[in-house]
């Protein structure tokens, strides 16, 4: 088989399992994922530029946010708690206004019905037993008995044993056992009210009230219940008829009896105080409590509730309304107040972005300028000074740092390249330019020498003069060296009393090596006057020669060396 020989494009291993049609489709996935992935790392890159703390202005960013949000907070705070408070006072006088009508006009219609009963009582019959047919008759010459008592009038004896009964009525209550504590209380005080059934949940509850019939010895000789259902159009007109807000309502509690009673607009149901509630603002104790305040409902609505007293029952009105439809209006104001400030936030920080980027921005020049020289990536040199402001003072002020940076640079150079004692070149310097030297001479084909110069006579000096005048001797020495050395010559203090002169540029070298040694032991011949002493010093010098002596600055150094030496221990001063 002959090999293809045809310029089709190779297709990876991977490509030959996949049907040709799919080939395109599948290199535009793999193009869109890794397209993705750059898009997310342009994101990461983005996101740790935006959230790079070091950065000065996303710290003033954070900080100016940070501000905005404290005020948004501490003006909800201090704004809210006022307005709550302002807003219970408020509605707490609301409430008690609502709470004292209702309960005078409860008190009013009891009161009404009690004195008609006490009437009725005053002139009811006194014979005992009662002809039912003769008592209803008598009964029914009073008017507005239906109304007050759509429930019907019955007669009982003192064990509440039905006497008779008015059944005429058009809302007729069925006959309930009457409760002998009802007997016992109307007995005692000329006048009591209860509500049958109450323990349990009563959809229809009707109120019993009851006065005792005495004959003119003032024995009982029994009672009259009146009924009337709670329902009645003609009774509890304000407690079923008044509304607060859209959650609120009114209740009327017993705490001797442990009920309450819920109302609506057609309707009115008698339940059983519950346990949590027993304890509460309008729960505690046997006489009503009246006042306002926050409380908890059994189901755990917090609810502002305010309460009057129905001083002719005993029971309590309560008006109520939870407190989350009071403080509507304040939380949406919070809301708001904190929306705003969010906003606010945004704006904010993009504004700050651009000016102070806009502001800064000779300080991001002057700084990049500077990071590049401390890389050396560009020479040191001032910045330019763009603005008269902060920015502007502090790159003058660096342009002074720079400047006395490089004179201190400067100055330590010299230093580390100079005597400090005498002026002329150190060991450091000789030893860096002497291959320079030799190079140079190497291009050129010129000779080179090096004199090793050795003070003669020093130690005495030094040893009976002291120091101070030894180092007056090596500034004279110095000076009277430098005089005879030819430019672009190098003298150098190797240390102590010994210097080192490299004199290039030479075509006779030995001839004019001795010429130059000569010039030296002549510069030292005159003595050195020191506080009123001639100090004499002489020389010992040795020679080497390049590229004859040495080719290297080591063998050099070593040869001067050692002719020095060997000059020192002659009588001739010079090798």
């Amino acid at each position: 088989m002959k090999p293809c020989v045809c310029k089709c494009s190779p297709r990876p291993p991977s490509a030959w399992l996949r049907p040709a049609g799919r080939q395109k489709t599948f290199e535009k996935f793999e193009g869109g994922r890794g397209g993705r992935t750059r898009i997310a790392s342009m994101f990461v890159a983005l996101a740790k530029k935006i959230f790079n703390f070091s950065s000065l202005t996303v710290r003033l960013v954070v900080l100016v946010n940070a501000l905005l949000i404290v005020g948004g907070v501490g003006q909800i705070f201090l704004f809210g708690s006022y307005m709550r408070n302002d807003m219970v006072a408020v509605s707490s006088s609301q409430l008690q206004a609502m709470a004292h009508h209702v309960a005078e006009d409860i008190d009013r219609d009891i009161i009404c019905r009690r004195d008609f009963l006490q009437a009725l009582a005053s002139h009811a019959p006194r014979q005992m037993p009662v002809d039912a047919s003769a008592w209803r008759a008598w009964v029914g010459g009073f008017l507005g008995i239906g109304n007050l008592f759509p429930g019907g009038i019955r007669l009982v004896d003192e064990s509440g044993r039905l006497l008779a009964r008015d059944p005429t009525f058009p809302e007729p209550v069925d006959d309930l056992p009457v409760d002998a504590d009802l007997i016992a209380r109307a007995i005692q005080n000329g006048f009591a009210a209860d509500l049958p059934g109450k323990g349990e949940q009563v959809s229809a509850p009707v109120l019993e009230m009851a006065v005792p019939i005495r004959d003119q010895g003032g024995q009982v000789r029994g009672l009259l219940i009146g009924m009337t259902p709670l329902r009645s159009s003609s009774f509890f007109g304000a407690f079923t008829s008044t509304r607060i807000g859209k959650t609120g309502d009114l209740i009327l509690v017993s705490s001797r009896d442990d009920v309450l009673m819920t109302a609506s607009e057609t309707d009115v149901v008698l339940h059983p105080l519950p346990l949590k509630s027993r304890d509460s603002l309008y729960g505690k104790g046997v006489t009503p409590s009246q006042g306002v305040g926050i409380d908890m409902r059994a189901d755990g609505v917090r609810e502002l509730a305010a309460t009057a007293a129905v001083p002719t029952l005993g029971w309590s009105v309560v008006a109520r309304v939870p407190t989350r439809e009071i403080f509507a209006s304040v939380d949406y104001l919070e809301s708001f107040i904190l929306q705003t400030a969010l906003a606010a936030c945004v704006v904010i920080s993009v504004f700050l972005v651009f000016s102070v980027r806009h502001l800064l921005r000779h300080l991001r020049y002057a700084a990049s300028h500077a990071d590049q020289m401390t890389l050396a990536k560009i020479p040191f040199e001032s910045l330019p000074v763009a603005r008269d402001d902060e920015v502007g003072h502090l790159t003058k002020a660096f342009n002074r740092l720079l400047a006395t940076l490089l004179a201190s640079r400067a100055d330590l150079d010299y230093l580390a390249h100079h005597d400090d004692l005498t002026g002329v070149a150190n060991r450091k310097q000789f030893n860096d330019s002497l291959d320079g030297y030799l190079a140079r001479a190497r291009r050129q084909g010129k000779g080179l020498a090096l004199l090793y110069l050795d003070l003669d006579g020093f130690k005495p000096i030094n040893d009976s003069f002291g120091h101070e005048a030894g180092d007056e001797v090596l500034r004279h020495v110095a000076r009277r060296l430098a005089k005879v050395t030819r430019k672009g010559d190098l003298l150098a203090r190797f240390g102590g009393d010994e210097f080192v002169l490299l004199i290039s540029d030479l075509h006779d070298i030995a001839a004019e090596a001795a010429l130059v040694a000569r010039k030296c032991e002549t510069a030292l011949v005159s003595p050195i006057s020191y506080k009123g002493h001639n100090l004499h010093v002489g020389l010992s010098i040795g020679i080497a020669r390049f590229p004859i002596d040495g080719q290297t600055a080591e063998e050099l150094l070593a040869r001067a060396d050692h002719a020095m030496y060997r000059a020192k221990r002659g009588k001739v001063r010079l090798a």
